[in-house]
């Protein structure tokens, strides 16, 4: 029986107190140091914080730009040790301490590897006796599916992703090891850029703020910015939830925050299609036109005819099919959200243990999760269909809805942008072309911040 630890999103800020212990695949990352290079320098940068435990497995062969950055991190090398006490016992040894972790003579364990793969003997043996909270390693080797209690084994891109949602939810922002910001508006002013990158690279949108004398000027621009920055703060609550451990509490906080990521998606399509019409100074016959929505068994609408003299292109994107059965399908939730069915968690379990929480959606809020393809049904987690209801696993649903939306947001400001570029004198391209350099490049201190940053990409 292997020795459990609580779940690390489960125990609360991290601290010396309650360290995030991680493991790493030594000898893979010293082989394909050039790949990783990036990755690994910012996680020995990352270990230095006083929060984080990071052991590295003995490994051979060092690589010498990997032995170059433990030496710079002042990354401890451990190995393993026989010595005779009442018969071969091999140890882990580190300059810190010894363990203990098998019993028998190293030189036939070292060479036996799980499964064909990178991991041996001596290997797992020191894995389930530290029991860190992430083991990162290799994700085509095949020790990545064995079960071993509560450790969680995961790519290198992948512990960054959830240590950025699980730092950012407790409000810890780290530049560098030594560079820590108050607050998190630089954060998600940072993440808001960084993802709907082509919202702000220098563009000739026109925004007609309002002319009241008040400060405080709407514009449908403004409003767009505001909701995405909203949902980028909602995404990383949903995706801290899902990385609970499934129970009664991480259902109904997971439901919360998707509402209203759901209403902030919708009111965010509407916004941009305010932008698209302040953009070519389009009339409207009803306000209620101003809508980038399009039925399934419609191939347009009013506001899209109109948009069309001004921008071809835009319109073809936004009638593709799966752009605009995934915008409808948005609505359809939104619609029942607020005037008929709510969301229903659903706990599940198996013989091996709890299985991700369950978001039931009945089939006639979510018509258009039919006119999806196949593969895009799979993104989307749909695990059961029960009598023509929908179970999606809730953090694939949530995550593929977000990710998917910053494909869309980016590609309509892309249309647009690519349009009014076409009809600027070649100096002005220049000009224009030089701004969006700088800022691609991080300029401003908010972008230079995040790109450098230990975990905000």
């Amino acid at each position: 029986m292997y020795r459990r630890k609580e779940n690390l999103f489960d125990r609360g800020v991290p601290s010396e107190e309650n360290k995030i212990e991680i493991i790493i695949q030594s000898q893979y990352f010293n082989d394909y140091i050039e790949e990783y290079e990036v990755k690994i320098s910012k996680l020995f940068s990352l270990a230095r914080l006083s929060f984080i435990e990071l052991t590295l497995l003995p490994y051979k062969n060092s690589n010498d730009k990997f032995r170059a950055l433990t030496e710079k991190h002042q990354i401890s090398i451990p190995k393993y040790e026989e010595k005779h006490l009442n018969g071969s016992t091999i140890l882990f040894s580190t300059q810190d301490y010894e363990l203990i972790v098998l019993n028998g003579e190293l030189e036939y364990w070292k060479n036996k590897n799980y499964n064909n793969g990178q991991i041996s003997v001596p290997d797992m043996q020191t894995i389930n006796h530290i029991v860190p909270d992430y083991f990162i390693m290799d994700e085509t080797d095949p020790y990545l599916t064995r079960r071993e209690g509560n450790i969680r084994k995961v790519s290198i891109n992948q512990f960054f992703e959830e240590i950025r949602i699980l730092l950012v939810h407790h409000r810890i922002f780290y530049v560098n090891f030594n560079h820590q910001i108050k607050g998190q508006l630089i954060y998600y002013n940072y993440r808001l850029m960084s993802k709907f990158s082509k919202l702000f690279e220098p563009n000739r949108v026109n925004t007609k703020p309002s002319n009241d004398s008040t400060g405080l000027q709407h514009s449908y621009y403004s409003s767009l910015t505001n909701r995405l920055y909203l949902l980028c703060k909602s995404i990383d609550e949903i995706e801290f939830n899902c990385y609970k451990t499934p129970n009664n509490d991480t259902i109904d906080d997971t439901i919360y925050h998707l509402g209203y990521f759901i209403m902030l998606l919708t009111g965010s399509f509407e916004n941009i299609a305010g932008v698209i019409k302040d953009t070519y100074s389009i009339e409207l016959k009803h306000p209620k036109d101003l809508s980038i929505r399009v039925y399934n068994r419609k191939e347009t609408i009013p506001f899209l005819k109109s948009v069309k003299h001004y921008n071809n292109d835009l319109v073809s994107y936004l009638l593709g099919k799966e752009v605009k059965v995934f915008i409808n399908f948005v609505y359809e939730i939104r619609d029942a959200l607020q005037h008929r069915d709510y969301f229903q968690g659903i706990g599940s379990s198996s013989p091996s243990g709890k299985n991700p929480n369950l978001l039931w959606i009945p089939y006639k809020d979510a018509d258009s999760y039919t006119h999806f393809s196949k593969d895009f049904q799979e993104r989307l987690g749909i695990e059961h269909e029960i009598e023509d209801n929908f179970l999606f696993d809730m953090h694939k649903f949530a995550r593929t809805i977000f990710d998917y939306s910053v494909v869309i947001f980016n590609s309509i400001m892309e249309a647009i942008n690519v349009n009014l570029y076409a009809k600027l004198s070649e100096p002005n391209k220049k000009v224009l072309d030089k701004k969006i350099k700088e800022f691609i490049d991080g300029d401003s201190y908010t972008m230079r911040i995040g790109k450098d940053s230990l975990y905000f990409n």
